[in-house]
C-alpha cells in the first residue's frame, strides 16, 4: 500500500478587533522563520497542535510535508499582507509538494484581517481551491 502524503500548515493568531494596533508579518514566530523543514522541525518538539498532528501521521506510517507555519500572540488586525502571504507560500508548497493525499491545517479561527473579518475561513476557502476534492482537517 502506498505510503499517505498529508501537507501540513498553520495560521494561528486571535484577533481582538478593539485592538487598533495592525499586526504584520513581523510579528510572527516572533520574527523568525515561518515556512520550510527548519520551521517545520522545531514546531515538531513544541508542545503544540503541529507536533501533535505529525506524531499521529507518522504512527499511522504517513509523510507529514512541511509548508508554511505562522503564530503570533492575540492582538489586533492582521495586515492583509500576511493572509496573501499565507496564500501565496501556500500555492508555492503545493505545487512543488508532487502527490499528497490530504491537508491538515492549524488555525485559530478568530483571526481577522484589515478587511476580512473570517482569514480562516478565507484560507481555507482558498485552500479549497488549490486542492480540489482531497480531505482538509482542520484545528481551530
Amino acid at each position: 500500500m502506498k505510503k499517505k502524503r498529508v501537507l501540513v500548515l498553520e495560521f494561528h493568531q486571535e484577533t481582538n478587533t478593539f485592538n487598533p494596533i495592525v499586526m504584520p508579518l513581523e510579528w510572527f514566530n516572533a520574527g523568525g522563520e515561518t515556512e520550510g523543514e527548519a520551521v517545520f522541525q522545531r514546531r515538531k518538539s513544541d508542545p503544540c497542535a503541529v507536533h501533535g498532528i505529525v506524531d499521529v501521521l507518522e504512527e499511522m506510517g504517513a509523510e507529514a510535508i512541511p509548508s508554511v507555519f505562522i503564530s503570533a500572540i492575540s492582538g489586533g488586525r492582521v495586515a492583509d499582507s500576511v493572509l496573501d502571504y499565507m496564500k501565496e507560500r501556500l500555492e508555492y508548497y503545493i505545487s512543488n509538494a508532487g502527490d499528497f493525499d490530504g491537508v491538515c491545517a492549524v488555525l485559530h479561527g478568530a483571526t481577522c484581517t484589515e478587511s476580512c473579518d473570517d482569514a480562516c475561513g478565507d484560507l481555507l476557502c482558498f485552500l479549497r481551491g488549490l486542492v480540489g476534492n482531497k480531505p482538509i482537517a482542520i484545528t481551530c
